[in-house]
């Protein structure tokens, strides 16, 4: 799971896309 957290916190710093990141990881935990 850090890992995930890890890619999550990368991909917000990417450009802004928060929203997209939060819809991927529900997805990943669901």
């Amino acid at each position: 799971m850090e890992s995930l957290k890890v890619g999550v916190d990368v991909s917000g710093l990417g450009g802004g896309s928060r929203a997209r990141v939060r819809s991927w990881m529900v997805g990943v935990g669901s």
